[in-house]
Order: C-alpha cells, then sequence, then structure tokens
C-alpha cells in the first residue's frame, strides 16, 4: 500500500515536494527506491515498487537526466528479465 500512495504523490505533488527535500534525502530517497525494487522478491509487490520507481524517473528525467543515467542499463536488464528481477547497474 505503501508503494502505491508514494507513486500518487510523485504523480500529483512531485513539484511541491522534492524542492523542500534536502539534498541528502533527495539522495536517500533515490537510493532506497533502487535498493527496494532489486531486493524485493514478492512479483507482485516488486511491480508496485516499480512502477514508483517510473513514476519518481519520469518527474527526475526532465529535472536531472544526467544523474539518473545510470537507471537506463537497469530499466532494459529488468525489461528482458522474466522474474522481474532488477540489476542495478551503479
Amino acid at each position: 500500500m505503501a508503494a502505491v500512495l508514494l507513486r500518487r504523490l510523485f504523480t500529483t505533488t512531485f513539484d511541491d515536494f522534492w524542492p523542500q527535500l534536502t539534498p541528502e534525502a533527495q539522495a536517500s530517497l533515490k537510493q532506497e527506491l533502487l535498493m527496494l525494487v532489486q531486493e524485493e522478491k514478492s512479483p507482485e509487490l516488486s511491480k508496485k515498487i516499480a512502477e514508483c520507481l517510473a513514476e519518481f524517473s519520469k518527474n527526475m528525467l526532465g529535472k536531472l537526466f544526467c544523474s539518473w543515467w545510470c537507471l537506463i542499463p537497469a530499466w532494459l536488464i529488468w525489461q528482458q528479465s522474466s522474474n522481474y528481477s532488477v540489476i542495478v547497474l551503479v
């Protein structure tokens, strides 16, 4: 449920809350999302976390494309994976 609510926050109010976070909090949120989607074992929950990460990334790509280039190889690997596990290449 938390992933769904976080995704909704990213969808509706991202531009309002993101600038208010400290750079450390922003970096921590990015790191946690990447770690969660990589380590989650439940396919159903992993999909919800990935959808949350996708919404977050959609908001970020317009602003900071260069800092999220590392996600592109991970998305390609995840897309081709049959078990939806993610290998993050950073």
